[in-house]
């Protein structure tokens, strides 16, 4: 699954929008996505493995 910025996605039962492009820390070898969740107002960091995209 591809996830790029401005994409609708969804995290356990929060929906929002992904806010920056993918990159990988190096540490765990794993990529993520900084997400901004309307519902909460906050701004997460997600392993893009565990995000669903919606549309």
């Amino acid at each position: 699954m591809r996830i790029a910025k401005g994409d609708k996605v969804k995290y356990l039962d929060l929906e929002g929008v992904a806010i920056s492009n993918p990159y990988m820390y190096i540490s765990d070898m794993e990529n993520y996505i900084d997400v901004y969740f309307s519902e909460i107002r906050e701004i997460m960091t997600v392993q893009i493995d565990k995000l669903e995209k919606i549309n």
